[in-house]
C-alpha cells in the first residue's frame, strides 16, 4: 500500500483538472516523436481525458451551494 498524497486528499473535480492538465502537457511534443510512440501518448492522453471528462455515475460530485450545476 502506498501513503496518500496531497493529490489523493484533493476534492475529485481538482484531481480531475490535474489529470487534464497532466494528460494535455504529455502531448506537447508529439512533432518530435516517432509515430508509434506519438500513438501511444495520445491513446494515453484520450483514456485520461475521457475518464476525467465522464466520471460516472457514482463518482459525480454534488454541486455545492452557489453554482449552476
Amino acid at each position: 500500500m502506498t501513503n496518500p498524497t496531497p493529490r489523493d486528499a484533493a476534492p475529485g473535480d481538482v484531481q480531475r483538472l490535474q489529470a487534464i492538465e497532466e494528460a494535455l502537457a504529455g502531448i506537447d511534443d508529439l512533432g518530435e516523436l516517432p509515430v508509434d510512440d506519438a500513438l501511444a501518448r495520445l491513446d494515453a492522453a484520450h483514456q485520461v481525458l475521457a475518464e476525467a471528462l465522464n466520471p460516472g455515475p457514482g463518482r459525480r460530485e454534488e454541486p455545492r451551494s452557489g453554482t449552476n450545476r
